[in-house]
């Protein structure tokens, strides 16, 4: 994965059969390649839009140990904050603040739809 500057898509050009293909095939790179993007002109919501990335912004200015409260490495999901070069990624140490967030959901129980993991033979008995 390698890329010079951030991909920035214009969502607009989705709406339009001429040039989705275009963006269909920019978008596909952007999430396969480098992995994140900025889309612009995303319509009515560029205020909503604009207050999300500016208090997106405002979290990393909060002290470490409040950031700390919500440590992904505590939490029981991939949700939460990493710190500063606390990764390891490709056998480098990894340089990045992150913080990942999603919609709640209630974690499944077990024999919940979906949740079986795959089996396999092993010496000549199946594992789960």
């Amino acid at each position: 994965m390698s890329f010079t500057s951030v991909p920035i898509l214009d969502l607009s050009e989705a709406n339009d059969p001429a040039t989705k293909p275009e963006f269909l095939t920019q978008l596909r790179h952007a999430l396969l390649e480098v992995g994140f993007l900025y889309l612009k002109n995303i319509g009515e919501a560029e205020e909503l839009f604009q207050d999300v990335i500016s208090l997106g912004k405002s979290f990393f200015d909060i002290p470490r140990e409040e950031k700390l409260r919500i440590e992904m490495k505590n939490a029981r999901s991939f949700l939460g904050y990493s710190q500063l070069s606390a990764e390891i990624t490709a056998g480098e140490i990894d340089h990045r603040e992150q913080l990942d967030l999603a919609t709640e959901h209630a974690l499944p129980t077990e024999g919940s739809p979906g949740t079986t993991t795959c089996t396999a033979p092993t010496s000549g008995r199946q594992r789960r």
